[in-house]
């Protein structure tokens, strides 16, 4: 099974030709969908199991009704477990409290592999929150948050870490025998899943009875059969229009100094303080504790490299890594892991990115000569392997050699950065991502 992304930016210097479904006249109705929930169609959702009336705004969503064609209407029995009618920035959602909301349907007798599309906005998260869930109880397909804001299919986490900005959008392809998963271009796992009917769908809890998600489903789309990265390309553009995914979005890839989680808070770390001081952009963060550069450009050969969509003006990347690549023995030197991480940059600068790349941080996990060695060769002509290089090794209080040791702005691990250093972090990547 696979849920991949389906935000494909596109850098402002860069065109393509559509293809077909990027314009105006594609539905989706034009892919024959096992079912298809769409809470921009108000005459979808009514304050009853049976007959009723159109949900008002804050009214309970007793029923979704499927505009397939198929009537695999989604129902709510108990009116207290009712979902309510939201409409936030004009973008109307069907919102899930987290407490015991849930809507669904049993016997929709579908077979795997099937395609699961759906455009969404995380609310709050907590750990084990299902999205949705697909399939039966002893082999069902949930989509679901763990972790540090990471996403998982049934017990298999991945780490494409959930956005800043909202709503989002992800495919989540189902087959028999191999569960893969995909999120916002996060990392790739694979584990086994038993194969099995789906007969049940549920939004926003573990079979309606668990895992109660605090989010706002806007659109769900249940194609059979795993569909194509053309097929993938429409719907993405789809979504991108019809929900306002146009803003500027900044992406983030890298390890534990970008992702916290480790000595630190998500809370604290630099990507999430930097987001609500560019309230106009989007953002995104993949980094991943413990992740090294060969790690980050696997996930991009799975994903980077898809066609972008053309309605965000900028895509900006932060990339930030060396010293898991050293300290993982992935790289033999410093000017090995500058060269990995010069390489990783230019493969997504040719993808369409405004790269951004910063030099190492002093840290015991390497000698001197290393940290220097690496610095030295990703100052040497950057314009080569990135639009801006963040020379954060430069910095006098936190990026020369010896700043490891004080505890002000690292911690006791002489590696990782405490709330303070991570502000000098921010305030450096700030000016950078204003000047793309």
């Amino acid at each position: 099974m696979l849920a991949r992304s389906l935000a494909r930016p596109l850098a402002h210097s860069l065109t393509r030709t559509l293809v077909a479904g990027d314009g105006p006249s594609f539905s989706p109705l034009d892919l024959a969908p096992f079912a298809w929930y769409d809470a921009s169609q108000e005459t979808s959702l009514y304050d009853a199991t049976t007959g009723g009336t159109v949900t008002a705004l804050t009214g309970t969503v007793r029923r979704w009704e499927d505009l397939s064609g198929n009537a695999r209407h989604l129902t709510q029995a108990g009116a207290t477990s009712a979902p309510t009618l939201t409409n936030t920035s004009n973008l109307r959602g069907v919102l899930f409290d987290g407490v015991d909301d849930a809507i669904g349907r049993a016997a929709t007798a579908t077979t795997l592999p099937c395609t699961v599309y759906c455009c969404w906005s995380p609310i709050t998260h907590t750990i084990n929150d299902s999205i949705w869930d697909f399939g039966t109880s002893g082999a069902r397909q949930i989509f679901r948050q763990v972790g540090s804001s990471q996403m998982a299919v049934n017990g298999a986490a991945f780490c494409g870490r959930a956005p800043l900005a909202i709503p989002t959008h992800a495919a989540h392809k189902t087959a028999t025998g191999t569960i893969s998963a995909r999120l916002n271009r996060g990392a790739f796992v694979s584990a086994t899943q038993t194969s099995s009917n789906g007969t049940v769908i549920q939004i926003a809890s573990t079979g309606g009875t668990s895992n109660f998600g605090h989010v706002r489903m806007h659109e769900m789309l249940i194609i059979s059969g795993l569909q194509t990265d053309e097929t993938d390309a429409k719907v993405a553009a789809y979504f991108e229009r019809k929900w306002g995914m146009t803003r500027p979005r900044l992406m983030v890839d890298g390890n534990s100094l970008s992702s916290g989680g480790v000595s630190l808070p998500v809370a604290d770390v630099w990507p999430t303080i930097l987001a609500p001081e560019i309230p106009s952009w989007d953002v995104v963060n993949w980094a991943v504790s413990g992740q090294n550069i060969n790690s980050m450009a696997a996930d991009a050969a799975l994903e980077f490299g898809r066609q972008p969509i053309p309605t965000r003006g900028k895509n900006v990347l932060v990339a930030w890594e060396c010293v898991n690549q050293l300290s993982s023995g992935a790289s033999a030197n410093g000017a090995a892991a500058a060269a990995a991480m010069k390489t990783y940059c230019q493969a997504r600068q040719a993808e369409g990115y405004h790269v951004i790349c910063l030099t190492m941080l002093p840290t015991n996990a390497v000698s001197e000569a290393t940290f220097n060695a690496c610095n030295t060769a990703l100052r040497d002509t950057p314009s080569t392997y990135c639009n801006a290089l963040v020379d954060i090794a430069a910095d006098t209080t936190i990026g020369l050699w010896g700043s490891q040791s004080n505890l002000t702005y690292y911690n006791a691990d002489a590696l990782h950065l405490t709330a303070a250093g991570q502000l000098i972090v921010k305030d450096a990547i700030k000016a950078a991502v204003l000047s793309a």
